[in-house]
């Protein structure tokens, strides 16, 4: 039963060129439907109905290139925050930047 209301929930908002996804279909059966269901439920539902088309624009993780250095030390991140000058006219008297607290420095890792 809970099949069918997801795969006719679905065909009724793809008529009407709505959104029909998993998070979109879990708040209207959760809403209007007193059902609650989790994502995955759901995409499993859509996938298992074929109901659920491939992106193929979309990259795969693997063909990100991963930012790391080869030895220690070799290449640093940096993770500041920038900051207006109240008084702009203190800017070139010995004042100095300083991190923020939070703020890190640090190598980047393999």
């Amino acid at each position: 039963m809970t099949v069918e209301l997801v795969l006719e929930l679905r065909k009724q908002l793809t008529e009407q060129g709505l959104d029909a996804g998993a998070d979109t279909l879990g708040w209207h059966l959760r809403h209007h439907h007193q059902v609650r269901l989790s994502r995955a439920t759901i995409h499993r539902i859509l996938t298992r109905a074929g109901t659920v088309v491939p992106d193929p624009g979309k990259r795969p993780r693997s063909s990100y290139l991963r930012f790391a250095a080869e030895l220690p030390n070799e290449c640093w991140q940096s993770d500041f925050t920038h900051y207006q000058l109240t008084r702009p006219e203190l800017a070139g008297s010995g004042w100095r930047w300083r991190s923020s607290p939070g703020s890190t420095i640090t190598p980047a890792t393999r």
